[in-house]
């Protein structure tokens, strides 16, 4: 707690005492609010002082009867974590847009299944690139065509 917190918390320390920012202590009292309520859920924060993510977990702490008598919190720093997914979709970003504008034919095979293609590929074939109910679509059969009916395709044009 000391790391999240900048300070030694001994049981019985109210944790919005300890938190400097108005809005963040409005936002945590929120969601104490909601675990008293008898809401059990996962919350992310993102600490910009500290430049950290944290990971809440809350419950409700009931009593034999079932009475709800306080809130717990399972805290984990998940920075690392979020970093990485920062870094995976920056680098997923920079690829796609390679693999979109690249002049040269790229395209992806299961096996000998085409799965997907650049707008050079679909040059390259003959065939175009449909948007439809936010999916892509090729018109004719290009997807269930095999890499070898797609190459005897492309001769044609290398000849």
């Amino acid at each position: 707690m000391e790391k999240l917190y900048g300070t030694d918390i001994q049981p019985g320390t109210n944790l919005l005492d300890l938190i400097a920012q108005p809005e963040v202590r409005s936002r945590m009292q929120q969601t104490i609010a909601q675990a008293l309520a008898g809401e059990s859920f996962t919350n992310v924060e993102f600490d910009s002082g500290r430049d950290t993510w944290q990971e809440f977990n809350w419950s409700p702490i009931r009593t034999p009867g079932g009475d709800i008598e306080g809130a717990a919190a399972f805290v984990r720093d998940i920075t690392r974590r979020k970093r990485v997914e920062t870094a995976l979709a920056d680098s997923e970003l920079k690829y796609r847009s390679l693999f979109e504008s690249s002049n040269d034919a790229l395209m992806l095979l299961n096996g000998d299944k085409f799965i997907d293609g650049n707008p050079a590929t679909l040059r390259v074939f003959g065939y175009s690139l449909l948007l439809t109910h936010s999916q892509s679509h090729l018109t004719g059969s290009f997807r269930s065509r095999t890499w070898s009916d797609c190459a005897s395709l492309s001769s044609r044009f290398l000849m």
